[in-house]
């Protein structure tokens, strides 16, 4: 596992089948709360089923953490970013 390795997540931890993927708001609808106003949705219908997120942007850190998301081992070296986190609900 790909992750678990970079990240150093315990052999024992389950990463979630469910991923929130990346979503890219064009520039003239920034700002708008767009993104946040998805992401709670989907969370709304994913119900209790777990889900996680990698990400190396600091503002969607951020977002992450006030949805209610953890951030679980380590930040690694990612292909195009140097300081990707990895987070679960």
């Amino acid at each position: 596992d790909y992750i678990k390795q970079k990240a150093q997540i315990p052999d024992a931890h389950q990463i979630p089948k469910l991923e929130l993927g990346y979503a890219y708001t064009r520039p003239e609808h920034r700002g708008q709360g767009l993104n946040r106003s998805l992401t709670t949705q989907l969370i709304t219908q994913i119900g209790d089923q777990k889900i996680f997120a990698t990400t190396g942007h600091e503002r969607l850190k951020q977002a992450l953490t006030k949805a209610g998301f953890q951030q679980i081992g380590k930040n690694y070296v990612g292909k195009y970013n140097p300081n990707i986190s990895y987070f679960e609900k």
